[in-house]
């Protein structure tokens, strides 16, 4: 229990300290403290180190399933179990691990030290320098991916069976977004005549017209679906390499061979020896393909599943993971 304090909880989910404690006001919600749920208990962080306790009686049980069926209908209940287990700990690992941006492997001296996911989407750059921050990167992508989700929401796709099926300005404007897309990833192509092909089978959820996939595909896949129930990550190397990575830490070998995450693959990038920059020491063999050649819809769609999980975790308001910071300053999301 949490020393003499007891915790209660609104009819929205939020969860609050109810009595005085070190380094916890009366009343703070668990939201805006740390609030993440590990082994049926939570923990808030406090000015003298973490303090946990369970819930106060009566309260609802803390909802454990945050990958739809839909996700996992091939899977039996033991493996849907752990897959549900293995994010939650992911999450929570992530949002206590000290965090500083890097630049090349090497720190960037000028960084903030930071934890939580709030804090480490606010520190978010691309490069060394802040211009490439996530407020600025936001600002280029905002209004694209606006012009995209209404492109692709102004088509039926299940009715389009072939290029001939979609209009010619549509097809243009398409290619044009598409090669948009593959320049800011710094993956651009020789030609975007597939792009037709790569969307429809991101909005209907299965390869069709035997459209390709690759890293700058992925990015496209992942545009095109933003605001879907569907909605798709971008699985490229740094995703992939970085999500397969924790989970193959919290699984044991028998885990491994119960082939609980059955088409998830790490991305090679086209470094020294295929390990390019961001090579891990694995304790299980997991598939690899190469991001120009050998990429695959199922791996494309085995990640997306996993980060929508990780998406239902934070916004779930019974843990009380603290809003993420919003594409424009102030803003809450």
């Amino acid at each position: 229990m949490i020393k003499n304090g007891t915790l209660t909880q609104t009819e929205d989910g939020r969860l609050f300290v109810t009595e005085d404690l070190p380094g916890l006001k009366r009343s703070q919600s668990a939201a805006y403290v740390t609030g993440e749920r590990y082994s049926g208990q939570y923990r808030w962080k406090s000015d003298e180190g973490y303090l946990t306790g369970m819930r106060s009686a009566g309260n609802t049980p803390v909802k454990s399933d945050f990958l739809p069926e839909s996700d996992s209908s091939s899977l039996d209940k033991k493996c849907h179990t752990l897959r549900n287990e293995v994010l939650s700990r992911i999450v929570a690992d992530i949002n206590e691990e000290e965090f500083q941006r890097k630049y090349r492997k090497e720190y960037v001296s000028s960084a903030e030290i930071v934890n939580g996911w709030d804090a480490r989407i606010r520190e978010f750059a691309y490069a060394k320098s802040r211009v490439c921050s996530m407020e600025h990167v936001s600002q280029f992508l905002i209004p694209l991916v606006a012009q995209f989700r209404a492109l692709v929401g102004s088509c039926d796709w299940e009715a389009v069976n072939c290029e001939q099926s979609l209009d010619k300005d549509v097809l243009t404007d398409l290619k044009c977004m598409a090669e948009t897309i593959c320049i800011w990833g710094g993956v651009p192509k020789a030609d975007y005549r597939d792009t037709w092909k790569v969307v429809r089978s991101a909005v209907l959820g299965r390869r069709l017209n035997g459209a390709p996939m690759d890293s700058g595909w992925t990015k496209v896949a992942s545009f095109a679906t933003d605001g879907r129930e569907n909605s798709q990550t971008i699985w490229d190397s740094r995703v992939s390499t970085s999500l397969v990575s924790r989970i193959d830490q919290h699984l044991s070998k028998e885990q491994f061979e119960d082939n609980c995450f059955p088409d998830l693959a790490i991305v090679k990038p086209e470094g020294k020896k295929g390990s390019g920059t961001r090579p891990r020491q694995l304790k299980h063999k997991w598939k690899e393909l190469w991001r120009r050649k050998s990429c695959d819809w199922d791996a494309h769609f085995a990640g997306s599943a996993l980060v929508r999980g990780i998406v239902n975790i934070l916004n779930d308001p019974q843990i009380g993971y603290p809003p993420m910071p919003g594409i424009h300053k102030g803003e809450k999301q």
